[in-house]
């Protein structure tokens, strides 16, 4: 369940819009106690893609795929009142942690730093051309507009952690949020399912399940 819940936050937050409807894929092993992974895969849809505002989007509105029909899964398992914790301050460990806004932010500038390196070559090649994918997937065309998408994305790194929080606080009519400390030494601390967690903003009157 803990996976399965990350791959929600995890979807949720990059707003992948090519998601839900589409681009739900799970398996697990042929055995008797094969358990059911998902895959989070094809989320180039996330990010600021279609959009330049796109942080602003609400996913808990997504569409249900006619597959595995997994937004009732997940409306499902919500009614389980330690899930439904697990849930919202799980989402509320990883804003403060794997999707802070410096982190990804640095990861951007990092990895862009070292794309950059054949980006000219890629805009020469390829400048122009059509792809066969969906909409507005294509070549890049111009630094200028590789640089225009990095900023797009700093910007929704940037922008959506608030958004969200917003939008959790009205999905699940919450108080609101208060800031919580947390000191190791020499160890990690795991929150709601949540490993190596940070300090920083939790919900209010949802339980947090912590271990040392």
């Amino acid at each position: 369940i803990q996976e399965y819940l990350n791959y929600q936050i995890a979807e949720l937050f990059v707003n992948n819009e090519d998601w839900a409807h589409n681009n739900v894929l799970a398996w697990r092993p042929r055995t008797s106690d094969g358990v059911f992974r998902w895959v989070f895969f094809d989320v180039e849809g996330g990010f600021g893609l279609y959009d330049h505002n796109d942080y602003l989007n609400n996913l808990f509105d997504f569409k249900e795929d006619n597959f595995l029909l997994h937004r009732f899964l997940f409306e499902r398992l919500l009614k389980n009142p330690q899930v439904k914790a697990q849930f919202i301050q799980g989402f509320a460990s990883y804003l403060n942690s794997t999707f802070e806004s410096g982190r990804i932010i640095d990861l951007i500038q990092t990895m862009s730093a070292e794309i950059e390196k054949e980006m000219e070559k890629d805009v020469a090649r390829w400048a122009g051309y059509t792809t066969n994918g969906g909409s507005k997937c294509s070549p890049i065309n111009s630094m200028t507009q590789w640089r225009t998408h990095l900023a797009i994305m700093e910007n929704f790194a940037k922008l959506r952690p608030d958004i969200i929080r917003e939008q959790i606080k009205q999905k699940f009519n919450l108080d609101g949020e208060v800031h919580v400390n947390f000191r190791s030494e020499g160890g990690s601390i795991t929150v709601n399912g949540v490993e190596n967690v940070e300090s920083g903003l939790y919900f209010k009157n949802i339980p947090l399940y912590l271990e040392a």
